[in-house]
């Protein structure tokens, strides 16, 4: 099975997953701050990584310490668009 198209709103579901405030809000957006919009701590980044990878099919494991500096969703967009570009 090939990978997944790898589209923004389909990063942003899955960081939705992740977020504390799953269910609270109508939709994540590349807009919004990880941590204060979405409440992802530590182990929220974690699951986040853990769920990009399972769904979309990109290793992560190279780049994962960038996900440390990520501020915004559009800056996991960017990260793991990159990363998938370079996979494939």
């Amino acid at each position: 099975m090939g990978a997944r198209v790898i589209t923004d709103a389909g990063i942003c579901q899955l960081v939705a997953q992740a977020s504390a405030t799953r269910g609270r809000r109508a939709a994540v957006t590349p807009d919004m701050s990880l941590k204060s919009d979405l409440a992802i701590d530590s182990i929220g980044m974690i699951t986040m990584v853990y769920l990009l990878e399972e769904e979309l099919r990109v290793d992560l494991g190279k780049v994962s310490f960038q996900f440390a500096s990520a501020k915004l969703v559009s800056d996991v967009i960017d990260i793991v668009k990159t990363c998938a570009r370079e996979q494939h």
